[in-house]
């Protein structure tokens, strides 16, 4: 027999994830719910404070008579630096949050395929093996790190603009409702 008869051949993944993906992604972080819990309400109140300094402008305009311009720079440079430390705060430890889950997640897969039976190992290759712990994994990683806190830092500053807008016009809820 040939070598190329014990080796299985390798598929390529088409089409959308499993459910099984996503549950999975949900079992790395679900040791880590209060923590993450905490580090969305950090970010949402981060990005709402950045951009909360377009509706302080608006409202500092609207009462320029009563607001003197020291108090007016002072909460702008207050809103822009508080947001700007607690989006910082909300980036860092949602990486370090996630490292955390993808370490835990590469730990179960490593015992799962040291358990597998040894004809697995005799009919995959070795190169094979290591290319899906490492680069593999190296996505996973860099999945959870930059790209999922930018995903949310966006869904932060959407939800933050309409809060924003429907609080400087609550005519603009109709808008939301009707564009939603």
């Amino acid at each position: 027999m040939t070598q190329n008869s014990y080796v299985q051949k390798e598929t390529q993944f088409v089409g959308r994830f499993k459910k099984s993906v996503y549950q999975t992604a949900y079992e790395c972080y679900r040791p880590y719910a209060a923590q993450l819990g905490v580090i969305l309400v950090v970010g949402i109140v981060g990005r709402t404070l950045v951009l909360a300094n377009a509706n302080f402008i608006g409202y500092w305009v609207d009462h320029f008579d009563s607001l003197s311009p020291k108090v007016a720079v002072f909460v702008l440079g207050l809103l822009t630096t508080s947001g700007f430390v607690l989006t910082l705060i909300f980036r860092a430890f949602l990486s370090r949050l996630s490292c955390a889950a993808v370490s835990q997640l590469y730990d179960e897969v490593t015992a799962r395929v040291s358990r597998y039976p040894m004809i697995y190992f005799d009919t995959t290759p070795a190169g094979r093996i290591m290319t899906r712990f490492t680069s593999d994994y190296g996505n996973v990683f860099r999945l959870f790190g930059g790209p999922l806190a930018e995903l949310l830092s966006l869904v932060f500053d959407i939800s933050a603009m309409i809060f924003l807008a429907l609080i400087a016009s609550p005519r603009f809820l109709l808008l939301c409702i009707i564009v939603g």
